[in-house]
């Protein structure tokens, strides 16, 4: 059994986290052929729709947030600016932009395209 210490995990935890925020950062800013692209990479099982339902409930009437401008500002804001305008964690709202995203995708491929051109359509890139 190979045991690794409790720092040499982190250090590599953190670099995977360090990476991957990397990527989805490199991704939006490509536009709207980077948001396919994030969007391609979301596997939508029973966890994530659950945890989608809960955001939406939660956002909905905590917040008080209309989802679709919601979603659309976290694909073209930065985490600060998003957070600054809407009081929401950046990364959690854009894991559930993108699960919500993914799934209107594989519901309704019309309507996901209306949402992307409404989101860049909106002053995105």
């Amino acid at each position: 059994m190979n045991v690794i210490s409790f720092r040499d995990y982190m250090k590599k935890t953190e670099a995977a986290l360090k990476l991957e925020n990397e990527i989805l950062m490199d991704k939006l800013q490509l536009g709207i052929n980077g948001l396919e692209w994030l969007v391609l990479q979301v596997i939508v099982d029973e966890d994530k729709k659950k945890s989608l339902d809960r955001f939406i409930e939660i956002v909905g009437r905590a917040y008080k947030k209309d989802i679709s401008d919601l979603f659309a500002d976290v694909v073209v804001m930065d985490p600060d600016s998003f957070y600054n305008k809407h009081e929401l964690n950046w990364w959690i709202t854009m894991d559930e932009a993108l699960t919500y995203l993914a799934s209107a995708k594989q519901r309704d491929y019309y309507f996901y395209i209306d949402y992307l051109n409404y989101i860049y359509g909106r002053g995105g890139k």
